[in-house]
């Protein structure tokens, strides 16, 4: 892993439970993973709403690292279904926004999936896809 510290890349913060920011700085690289995050998520057996803020990330990941995004995703996606009510991004570069939308091409989320520029934006509508999985619970 190059000394890098997947922690130090990602930040996570529950205070908004069960929105969950995961913030991505822009020491972010092809190394590092997203996946222990997720994992001490999924662990909790809880719903929760993600909101991923990519407006720090100034540098590319690579295709390796997006094609195993998109395998880890795959693999997990039942898991991940039982546990994710909504996923939020919010980018503000279009290069961003364009890679997020092919990796969103590629995964085919199973629940409500946006891309904003805003985290609040985000947020406000994290909390109306919350609402709405009550609903259908």
């Amino acid at each position: 892993m190059n000394g890098e510290d997947p922690c130090e890349a990602w930040k996570c913060d529950a205070t908004q439970w069960p929105i969950v920011v995961l913030s991505a700085s822009d020491r972010l690289t092809a190394r590092v993973s997203l996946g222990a995050h997720l994992d001490a998520l999924f662990a909790r057996r809880q719903r929760v709403a993600l909101c991923l803020d990519l407006r720090q990330m100034t540098s590319v990941i690579d295709v390796a690292a997006r094609r195993r995004l998109v395998d880890w995703v795959n693999m997990r996606s039942a898991e991940t279904n039982g546990v994710v009510a909504a996923v939020a991004a919010a980018i503000t570069t279009p290069l961003h926004r364009g890679l997020i939308t092919a990796v969103l091409w590629q995964v085919k989320p199973q629940m409500p999936t946006h891309v904003f520029y805003a985290v609040e934006e985000a947020s406000l509508w994290l909390q109306e896809q919350l609402e709405a999985d009550v609903r259908r619970r």
